[in-house]
């Protein structure tokens, strides 16, 4: 009996450790190639280009709020740029995951301005998008916030659990 369960304690280790996955490589898009994502993708995605942008703004991160699966941070008067077009004098979140990893992005952006007209054009309002490696909705009740997440939280978007 005991030899029975020295053999199934030897399986079971052997099956638990050829499934363990660095869990930051499940994060990742399977478009790993950077030139083929979008800026928002990139902004989720690609630490450098992220870093570049967050550099612009003028404080540091202040905790806004907690969820369930990460924490919300706040920084102001950043200037960043997505898909060619600038966006100046803007306060931003970020939402870190538990291990201090950012995973989403959120912000007010008027529907007349350049991004706004963009974000317009190719999403619905109120609806959570899927483009690219990524999830966004422009619009959260009445505020034109578009909140834009790693594509493992798309339901938690869309079920306002962020």
């Amino acid at each position: 009996m005991q030899f029975i369960l020295s053999i199934l304690l030897v399986m079971l280790t052997a099956c638990s450790g050829g499934n363990s996955k660095n869990v930051v490589e499940d994060k990742v898009p399977a478009a790993n190639n950077l030139r083929e994502m979008t800026d928002e993708d990139k902004f989720i995605y690609d630490e450098p280009f992220r870093s570049a942008m967050l550099k612009s703004c003028l404080s540091t991160q202040t905790f806004k709020r907690r969820t369930m699966l990460g924490k919300w941070y706040t920084l102001k008067n950043c200037n960043i740029r997505f898909n060619d077009i600038n966006i100046q004098n803007l306060d931003i979140a970020i939402h870190k995951d538990d291990e201090g990893r950012v995973n989403g992005l959120e912000f007010m952006i008027y529907p007349s301005t350049d991004y706004g007209l963009f974000l317009q054009e190719r999403q619905l309002e109120h609806a959570v998008s899927k483009i690219s490696n990524t999830c966004s909705r422009y619009y959260w009740n009445t505020l034109p916030i578009f909140t834009l997440v790693e594509e493992s939280l798309c339901d938690y978007l869309r079920y306002d659990h962020l």
